[in-house]
């Protein structure tokens, strides 16, 4: 009957609408984009990388970029460009818009500012290098042909894990052992990595793994002289670890590990009241000790490794050190009391100067390499939260290099003409490279 027929009538058009079969006039119209979004950018030396999400109405085939102060700007048809010949030492600001075929969006909101600084000595960027593996880095290493990095999680079960990247390419690897637990510094000598520990499976006064680097087997070296072991320094034939307690006093001491029989002795001495941190030059060990000193706020220890003797540098310019670093020549000491600085002793003539700047404020991280001092802040910097130190090792001059990857950074360490920096906005960490000429 009719209502029969009204009713497949009905039934064939719902049919024929879900199938794409009548199709409302003007469905598939593009339409003008509306303006961009989270216009956000990132300055390096006299440019700036921009980002921004897209449209949220209408699709966009190309993108437009301008400045304030108004520069060349950038197109795009990626959701990031960079703009170049921009003023250094000028904070500048960017807004974006969308183009198709239909017509151009609005501009985007202006983002907010972001200041390019010049770079000296040939550097010219920083980049972040995004890498999953980092997982609470707790210290990181340079041998020359690869950046080590002890992270506390990441690894087998959840436990320790490392990550080696090569500075050949930047890939990164990981490797895990069930050895490794709570790592605090670890050291190459280009063959062996090892790895210092708060506690182990079979003594929970410390430990040290050693890596074969060639085969990336493990190997647990167990001493009753490890002590909370919290740093080491390794040579082809002997690793020393520094220890937090032990010695006569218990308030410190050295543990020396024969590489090719693991054997380990112990260097005692009642100068260690507070040892903080450990380096190595040609003949000897260095030891911050932030106790000692003739105004009991700290001194410089050196362990000659010929005999043994431990020899106090008493001065007054070594003031609650946290961090060393050497090389053949000299060692550096990082001061971190109210007003930080730098202790930096000639080995040759035993003479120490005294670089003291207000960029020092909040330094953390230490490293050297053949003309420059760097050091990490962890105030300062694009947004406060932290900036890396080029200071010259001939003049002392200070060059602070900003950069909004900078978060917080504490560990750095050079390879390969550049200089890494971690950083820990979160608990995976964050990696950022700046090229060092």
């Amino acid at each position: 009957d009719s209502g029969s027929r009204r009713a497949l009538l009905l039934v064939a058009v719902v049919t024929a609408t879900s199938l794409g079969l009548v199709v409302p006039a003007g469905a598939n119209k593009i339409i003008r984009p509306s303006p961009p979004r989270a216009v956000h950018a990132v300055a390096s030396s006299s440019s700036a990388l921009v980002r921004w999400t897209k449209p949220a109405r209408g699709p966009a085939t190309n993108y437009t970029v301008a400045s304030s102060p108004a520069s060349p700007g950038c197109t795009s048809r990626a959701l990031s460009c960079s703009v170049k010949g921009l003023g250094n030492s000028i904070a500048h600001k960017f807004r974006v818009r969308a183009s198709n075929p239909e017509g151009t969006s609005a501009w985007s909101a202006w983002s907010p500012s972001v200041t390019p600084e010049a770079l000296s000595n040939g550097q010219t960027t920083v980049s972040r290098l995004d890498e999953s593996s980092l997982n609470q880095p707790q210290a990181m290493i340079s041998d020359g042909t690869d950046l080590w990095v002890a992270n506390e999680s990441g690894g087998l079960s959840g436990a320790a894990s490392i990550t080696k990247i090569s500075l050949a390419t930047m890939r990164a690897t990981v490797l895990s052992s069930p050895l490794l637990n709570n790592p605090t510094d670890l050291a190459s000598n280009g063959t062996d990595l090892l790895i210092t520990g708060a506690n182990s499976n079979t003594q929970l006064s410390g430990y040290v793994v050693e890596m074969n680097i060639a085969t990336g087997a493990f190997s647990e070296i167990n001493s009753p002289t490890f002590s909370d072991p919290t740093a080491i320094v390794a040579t082809s034939t002997y690793a020393y670890t520094l220890n937090a307690s032990g010695g006569p006093n218990y308030s410190g001491s050295i543990s020396a590990i024969n590489l090719a029989t693991g054997i380990t002795s112990e260097i005692d001495s009642s100068l260690f009241s507070q040892p903080i941190a450990l380096t190595l030059t040609p003949g000897a060990l260095w030891v911050a000790d932030q106790t000692g000193g003739p105004n009991n706020t700290g001194s410089l220890l050196e362990v000659n490794l010929a005999n043994s003797t431990i020899g106090e540098l008493d001065n007054t310019a070594i003031n609650n050190p946290v961090a060393l670093a050497a090389d053949a020549t000299q060692v550096v000491v990082l001061n971190a009391p109210a007003a930080p600085s730098l202790s930096v002793l000639t080995v040759a003539s035993g003479v120490i100067a005294t670089v003291t700047s207000s960029p020092l404020a909040g330094a953390s991280g230490l490293a050297l390499d053949s003309s420059k001092i760097w050091v990490t802040t962890a105030t300062g910097g694009t947004y406060g939260d932290g900036s890396l130190l080029d200071i010259s090792r001939s003049s002392n001059a200070v060059t602070v290099i900003n950069s909004s990857l900078f978060v917080t950074p504490n560990l750095i360490a050079i390879g390969s003409g550049h200089a890494f920096v971690i950083g820990s906005p979160s608990f995976t960490g964050q990696f950022g490279g700046s090229s060092v000429g």
